[in-house]
């Protein structure tokens, strides 16, 4: 299956160049962790990832077609 993972802010020094996401295939059944490891992004790293508008968390299965957002936690007051 392929999906395309779109990593956000810091997270996109993960990325060649100037890229703002990238198509990764990943035998089913693979899961967010997966995914990430394949462009570097330890699974123990801090970061926040959606699919679809919602988030999910490391173990989430991923689909065919899936668009993952990754992105550093947000802290705010």
């Amino acid at each position: 299956m392929k999906i395309t993972i779109r990593p956000i802010g810091p997270l996109r020094r993960h990325l060649e160049g100037d890229s703002k996401s990238v198509e990764v295939t990943l035998p089913d059944g693979s899961t967010v962790a997966d995914a990430l490891a394949l462009i570097g992004i330890d699974s123990e790293a801090q970061w926040n990832a959606s699919i679809g508008g919602q988030l999910v968390y490391k173990d989430a299965e991923v689909s065919d077609g899936d668009d993952l957002l990754v992105f550093s936690p947000i802290a705010g007051g």
